[in-house]
């Protein structure tokens, strides 16, 4: 009988193997948390960017209201930043007229064409963002209608 036990084969598994096999798991389970977190960081700044973006285009048609009320916009300049209601984000103006004044220029062609860049940020992770909208608006001028 001594014989038949040495030949018969153990069942079941040694504790090293069951350390292997939960050692894999875990790793497994590490990678795929690891993937999960990156995405759901990256759906997140998706987000933002696209509300962002909607806050852009908003601040631009009030723009082309004023250029079309023939109201003179000015720029911000690098420090000034303007809350957008009660949200997280800020916007900044940059308005620079495309034909500077000069002598020898028809007076209205210097002050109708503008390059408009607004610039969005918000807070992120410690982090300013921020995304620029660029555009060229043209005014109406009172005597031109």
């Amino acid at each position: 009988m001594s014989a038949m036990n040495r030949l018969r084969r153990p069942s079941g598994m040694t504790l090293i193997e069951v350390l292997i096999s939960f050692a894999i798991l875990v790793t497994g389970l590490v990678s795929i948390f690891a993937v999960l977190n990156a995405g759901f960081r990256s759906h997140n700044r998706a987000i933002r960017e696209m509300e962002a973006s909607g806050i852009a285009e908003s601040v631009a048609d009030d723009l082309r209201a004023k250029f079309s009320s023939d109201e003179l916009v000015r720029s911000d300049g690098d420090k000034l930043w303007h809350d957008f209601g009660e949200t997280n984000y800020k916007y900044n103006l940059t308005v620079v007229p495309l034909v500077p004044q000069r002598a020898g220029i028809i007076q209205g062609a210097a002050n109708r064409e503008y390059f408009v860049r607004i610039k969005v940020k918000w807070m992120s992770q410690g982090d300013d963002q921020f995304i620029s909208l660029d555009t060229i608006m043209f005014r109406r001028l009172k005597d031109s209608m």
